[in-house]
């Protein structure tokens, strides 16, 4: 039989790749995607994950969809941790037969797993999601930093990034980068003009004739960063009230047409209310100011000019910095809060400060179960998951160790001597100490006490 639109695919019944191994299908996981439905399949003695073609008549072999698709399934996958990447493409004959359906096979996704748009929905609803702790909410953004900082260096861009496209680890703050199925090399042709409240301003304003590409893409981050941290969206505030009916055009002409950035530091005609962005006031108060810096670039300098927006790079530097801003406060790492140096009243008993960096100052809260990354002395953003220190308490005072594989150099105030501390040594830390982590770039950090 041949399989039309829109119609479910039975359990059990069996289809082919190109390469002539038959699938199996499990179960339907889902039929609420716009394009198709994905089903869980057996294939090569493991289940995995199948996206079928059945919404769209254009979307059959031969079609723009399905060179989109055969063309990713050639390409090496940017980063094969973050991202469910096409592995096979299947059809109900093994065969490229025009105009019938398709699908491709990609892995599961693990379970624990939740689409950000369920981060994203009212404290009311049942089916809302949470991060356990601040810190998975950064590492959540670090990495799908990094997942998009890999694709865009292999020339390819997501062209469609939204929510939907992200699933997270609540606890972990671990993503998986899904629905990929749009992905291609800023000039190819392209299916998507993106996904209403992540485009950028300049694909609205071409009225869709220009298509997305890296730029876009680094709007679209943005947005996705500032939901991610902040629930609401950058663009909603206080000038929605003037429309009584929100429609398309209203949406259009607000979030890209003439968009205002909720938290602008030159126009506040836009500012939160409790109907409009009523989150994001008190998010602010609880996570790193440090965040802000990326979105005012991106929000206000980047809203006309492309390149005004922030680049991945930055994007890490400015998370690292968060990252290092947030101390546990248990030894479950169950609960943890935001240590804002400039309010002595955030700073927990016996936490100290370790200062890097001449220009653009690094502060890392020194404090029980924090740990130093590999990123914060090598200024490479890459480096965000390499444990290269850590501090704990040893009769009262706080210790770091080195996990670095290097020898540091250490200046104790108290006996006014520089020591040795090898890969695995302890040392003490107090105001005053200063370390040496890099002696050929003179990478050196410098500890005090916040509250002096």
């Amino acid at each position: 039989m041949a399989y039309k639109m829109f119609e479910r695919i039975p359990d059990g019944a069996e289809l082919y790749t190109f390469e002539g191994e038959k699938i199996c299908i499990i179960r339907l996981i889902s039929d609420q995607g716009g394009q198709g439905d994905v089903y869980r399949v057996s294939w090569r003695g493991k289940e995995f994950a199948l996206k079928w073609y059945n919404k769209n008549e254009k979307d059959v072999v031969g079609g723009a969809q399905y060179s989109l698709i055969t063309r990713l399934r050639n390409m090496p996958n940017p980063n094969p941790r973050l991202f469910v990447w096409p592995l096979a493409i299947v059809t109900e004959t093994g065969k490229p037969d025009k105009n019938q359906l398709f699908g491709y096979i990609m892995r599961l996704i693990p379970d624990g797993y939740f689409e950000m748009k369920h981060f994203l929905r009212s404290d009311e609803d049942r089916k809302q999601k949470k991060f356990d702790t601040f810190h998975a909410m950064i590492w959540a953004g670090m990495h799908i930093v990094t997942a998009v900082r890999a694709l865009h260096l292999t020339g390819l861009s997501y062209k469609d990034l939204n929510p939907g496209n992200i699933a997270i680890h609540p606890s972990t703050g671990h993503i998986q980068m899904i629905d990929c199925d749009n992905i291609s090399a800023d000039g190819d042709p392209c299916t998507v003009s993106g996904t209403r409240g992540y485009m950028a301003p300049e694909i609205v304003r071409s009225r869709f004739r220009e298509t997305p590409n890296i730029q876009t893409d680094q709007f679209s981050l943005a947005i996705i960063l500032f939901r991610l941290f902040y629930m609401d969206h950058p663009m909603e505030g206080k000038r929605w009230e003037q429309y009584p009916l929100v429609n398309d055009d209203v949406e259009d002409e607000l979030y890209s047409i003439h968009p205002v950035y909720n938290m602008s530091s030159r126009d506040e005609s836009n500012r939160p209310t409790k109907d409009y962005a009523p989150n994001v006031m008190t998010r602010m108060a609880m996570l790193p100011t440090v965040l802000m810096e990326g979105f005012e670039k991106t929000f206000v300098n980047g809203i006309d000019h492309v390149m005004g927006r922030t680049p991945e790079n930055e994007w890490l530097q400015f998370l690292g910095m968060a990252r290092d801003q947030l101390v546990f406060l248990d030894p479950k790492l169950a609960a943890d809060r935001v240590v804002r140096f400039a309010r002595k009243q955030t700073v927990p008993n016996g936490c100290l400060r370790l200062t890097l960096g001449r220009g653009v100052k690094h502060e890392l809260a020194l404090y029980p179960l924090q740990s130093i990354f590999k990123d914060v002395i090598s200024g490479n953003g890459e480096d965000y998951e390499t444990r290269v220190g850590r501090v704990s308490v040893f009769r009262g005072s706080l210790v770091i160790q080195n996990c670095s594989g290097q020898v540091w150099k250490v200046f104790q105030p108290k006996t006014r001597e520089i020591e040795a501390v090898a890969d695995g040594q302890w040392f003490l830390v107090m105001p005053g100490t200063q370390i040496l982590f890099d002696e050929k770039h003179n990478i050196v950090g410098k500890v005090d006490d916040p509250c002096a």
